[in-house]
């Protein structure tokens, strides 16, 4: 695949592409130093930076950031399940006016991945997370906008060994409901996409299940077999000797 063409196709945006190459080629150069694939029956752990900036019909502009840690256990070489928190902070500018908007958020949620490996260093995987948002102004009034979101975003991963992968997004699809406390306030609901809007830079780490032994049930038994088997025989046969020397 020329990587090239994938990265102009999401980054329409000249200092996005530019900036997807660049990052791209140094997490191959991170690849070089080693690669060990996430194993079955493993623990996940994973930390998320988000960047994005999304423009609505009403030209008002949304700059956000957020830092997610998530935990999830890898049921096999495809599935994985966990939770995930999240922190961020927005800014809304309207359109052609000075003023904007400080934000504040958190979520909380449920996720589910599917990872589908492309050799021993590379590998793709799609993460569908189910949270509950909670985002508050800062600017004044104090109110609370909260509801759940749904998020559906692809990445592409590189195992650098030892467990530790780099992942990188470049935006998804998602719904939300979101109601604000405010009197009258009604619920705000809406679909996004912001593939090409979004960059999301990620570093985790799969740490096996340390199981208590390898052996099999009933090995312990035989182990012991040897002398203990054969102390029957010695035992009549010690009895025999004492008959015959009576």
């Amino acid at each position: 695949m020329d990587f090239s063409i994938l990265l102009i196709y999401l980054c329409p945006n000249h200092t996005q592409f530019y900036f997807m190459k660049k990052l791209f080629l140094v997490l191959l150069a991170a690849a070089t130093v080693g690669s060990a694939s996430a194993q079955p029956n493993s623990w996940l752990l994973y930390g998320n930076v988000n960047v994005s900036s999304e423009t609505d019909q009403a030209k008002q502009v949304t700059t956000q950031w957020n830092i997610t840690p998530g935990v999830g256990y890898q049921f096999d070489k495809n599935w994985t399940g966990g939770v995930n928190l999240s922190y961020g902070a927005a800014k809304v500018t309207p359109d052609g006016q000075p003023a904007s908007t400080d934000l504040s958020s958190y979520t909380v949620g449920l996720f589910g991945r599917y990872t589908h490996n492309m050799g021993s260093t590379f590998f793709c995987f799609g993460q569908l997370d189910a949270s509950y948002m909670s985002t508050k102004d800062n600017t004044s009034g104090g109110f609370t906008t909260s509801g759940p979101v749904i998020m559906l975003w692809p990445a592409i991963g590189i195992n650098v060994g030892k467990g530790y992968a780099l992942n990188c997004a470049l935006g998804g699809l998602g719904y939300s409901s979101m109601k604000s406390s405010a009197p009258n306030a009604t619920a705000d609901n809406r679909f996004v996409l912001s593939f090409g809007q979004a960059v999301m830079i990620g570093l985790s780490k799969n740490f096996a299940c340390k199981m208590h032994g390898n052996h099999k049930p009933g090995d312990d038994t035989h182990e012991m077999k040897g002398d203990d088997d054969d102390a029957p025989k010695k035992h009549r046969k010690a009895k025999k000797a004492d008959k015959d020397d009576e």
